[in-house]
């Protein structure tokens, strides 16, 4: 098995005739189905969108503690907002992951009401361009997503449409982190991961822009390996709510953010969630081979829930 996750260009898809269209589609899910990773080139977000985000989270990152605490959302369970130090961890690491986060989703979600603290989003005070930016970014990748998942469905040979109507209105997700300079936070000293290993419970991830990498996914040998791509290009991961509904045939892939061999800088990264609708309801697709277990349909939304308390309920706080 090569040890290079596939270089796949979107524009092949978005911009190609059938057979292109095919053929990126094709590699699209092989890269999947092999690897759980793939970086694309060529997706048509405007690298000046990602870079004015990425100075928005540093500087809202760069904050006094006690002011982003103001930004934390309570019963959001993490899905909106800021989220401090330690809130979230791997399961079973004795050692919460040094990193800050902040989410945000739709604008305009037909899912949200105005009771739900999961679905509205919050924005920090004094920061202006800190909304447009994120929300330029969010858009701008929320559209680049709609053809991978056209793609998707057409590599499995899925009727037209199916996933398609599974995320429409979708309760994606943008997520800026941040991981500061080791040697600053004692309280995670003995961390051995930047992020522990996991797996992603989304349909696929796209990891936007970051600095300082370090990313490495588990390949179907048992070894980890480095994900490297150019810059300005997008790394794609897929998750356990896709690997569910394929029956298996793709796997949720197991990733982790190393340490760096010197700490003393920070490292930042966005990453886009794909979400289906919380009302979608995810089954196994027959015509992808039978279900590894009896598993009766879930709710997006429930299946999402489940795994957080999953994950709150067997970590070490």
């Amino acid at each position: 098995m090569a040890n290079r996750i596939p270089q796949l260009s979107l524009s092949s898809y978005s911009f190609g005739n059938a057979r292109e269209q095919s053929e990126f589609a094709e590699e699209l899910c092989s890269a999947l189905r092999q690897f759980g990773f793939f970086v694309l080139k060529d997706h048509g977000i405007e690298q000046k969108k990602i870079d004015r985000a990425l100075s928005s989270i540093k500087e809202f990152f760069s904050l006094p503690y006690e002011e982003k605490l103001r930004y934390e959302i309570p019963g959001a369970m993490g899905q909106r907002g800021y989220s401090g130090f330690g809130d979230k961890q791997s399961i079973k690491d004795h050692v919460p992951d040094p990193k800050e986060y902040w989410h945000m989703g739709r604008e305009s979600f037909a899912g949200a009401t105005s009771d739900d603290p999961q679905m509205i989003n919050v924005w920090p005070h004094g920061m202006p361009d800190f909304r447009a930016a994120l929300v330029s970014l969010f858009d701008a990748v929320d559209e680049a997503s709609r053809f991978l998942v056209a793609a998707l469905g057409k590599g499995l040979g899925t009727p037209k449409g199916y996933f398609e109507e599974l995320t429409d209105d979708g309760n994606c997700v943008l997520r800026c982190l941040h991981y500061p300079p080791l040697p600053m936070a004692e309280t995670f000293a003995g961390a051995a991961y930047r992020a522990a290993p996991h797996k992603d419970i989304n349909f696929f991830t796209m990891l936007v822009g970051e600095t300082n990498s370090g990313l490495q996914f588990l390949d179907q040998d048992g070894q980890w390996l480095e994900v490297e791509a150019e810059p300005g290009a997008l790394v794609v991961d897929s998750g356990e709510m896709l690997s569910l509904v394929t029956n298996n045939l793709i796997p949720a892939t197991t990733h982790r953010v190393i340490k760096p061999p010197v700490q003393d800088s920070s490292r930042y990264s966005m990453v886009f969630l794909v979400h289906p609708r919380p009302d979608a309801m995810l089954a196994g697709i027959d015509s992808l081979g039978e279900a590894p277990e009896s598993r009766e349909p879930i709710a997006a939304q429930e299946f999402l829930m489940n795994r957080i308390k999953y994950w709150t309920q067997n970590s070490i706080q």
